[in-house]
């Protein structure tokens, strides 16, 4: 569903992301772990047309969308969810996913519609469809913003950071979305709330400053010695 090959990003002498390379596929959900300044949030920018990078490519469903703007491949199906939500806050919440509804499958009418309460059903927001979005609490404004991210027909979906700020419950609240999510998508994921990728993720990739460290089971790459020395500080050599 999504393929990057090479990506490198460099503002000045200073290189943010290094020759980053990985793919994911429909159901499968790929978690990024990595310390501040690791170059995660840059990755997701190139992955979504934020930045352009200066070498490297990105493929969605087998499309270069390398020079396509964010909006482009938004229209084309990649979604993104940030960690602080980005609403419409003078809108209901039924009119902020009618909008990527009619931007990105670009339904009219009936079919609009149906659309937009079968997306706020999924992240559990139909019976606040009414509401205005910035009247909502905290865990339903992320909620929204899962829908909102699904609703430009999305094929691959980029959370940011989705359940920071939320309380241990709600955090199960959105892996439970996120579950309904990847089943016709590809999810990839950023967060640093561990268990939550644990419950989730297919896959654990690891960065650090800029480079890919560490890609496969989420078990052993969190087990690795090499994650202890990037997080913990403890060095491989003393550990073994």
């Amino acid at each position: 569903m999504l393929e990057a090959e090479g990506l490198c990003k460099s503002y000045g002498t200073k290189t943010v992301v290094d020759k980053v390379s990985f793919s994911v596929v429909q159901g499968e959900c790929l978690g990024i772990i990595g310390p501040n300044g690791a170059g995660k949030t840059t990755l997701f920018n190139a992955l979504d047309g934020t930045v352009s990078v200066n070498r490297g490519a990105v493929k969605l469903d087998g499309q270069d969308v390398s020079r396509l703007t964010q909006y482009e491949r938004a229209r084309l199906g990649l979604g993104r969810a940030y960690q602080v939500p980005r609403t419409f806050v003078g809108l209901s919440v039924f009119e902020n996913v009618l909008a990527g509804v009619m931007h990105g499958p670009r339904l009219r009418g009936a079919a609009a519609s149906a659309e937009t309460r079968a997306i706020l059903d999924t992240a559990g927001l139909l019976p606040k469809a009414n509401m205005p979005a910035g009247a909502l609490p905290l865990l339903d404004r992320k909620r929204l913003e899962l829908a909102k991210a699904m609703s430009v027909g999305t094929k691959v979906i980029l959370l940011d950071e989705i359940a920071g700020g939320l309380t241990e419950e709600e955090v199960h609240d959105i892996i439970e979305i996120v579950k309904v999510l990847k089943k016709d998508r590809a999810v990839i994921w950023i967060e640093h709330i561990a268990h939550a990728l644990m419950a989730v993720a297919t896959r654990i990739m690891v960065l650090n400053f800029g480079e890919k460290v560490a890609d496969g089971d989420p078990a052993e790459v969190m087990a690795s010695r090499l994650v202890q020395e990037i997080y913990l500080g403890i060095s491989i050599d003393d550990a073994a």
